[in-house]
């Protein structure tokens, strides 16, 4: 799908009406569409994100909210 926008406000009001997933995928692909400073990520730390992206974008794994992951981290402790 295809959007076209001339001001941050129509985007933002839209980002809370995503799934989950796509929030996700938004915020961690923000930076590298729309740094400024491109030169602010180094070419290692690329390197070692790729793959990570790349499971991302493939959805071949479940996002979980920071919020949910720290219930998990809570449920585990002895």
């Amino acid at each position: 799908m295809a959007v076209t926008v001339h001001s941050y406000e129509p985007l933002v009001d839209e980002v809370p009406h995503l799934p989950r997933a796509d929030r996700s995928l938004l915020a961690g692909r923000w930076p590298q569409r729309f740094n400024e400073d491109e030169t602010a990520i180094s070419p290692e730390c690329r390197a070692e994100s790729r793959p990570h992206m790349s499971i991302i974008d493939s959805r071949k794994t479940k996002l979980i909210s920071t919020e949910d992951g720290w219930k998990d981290i809570t449920i585990l402790k002895i």
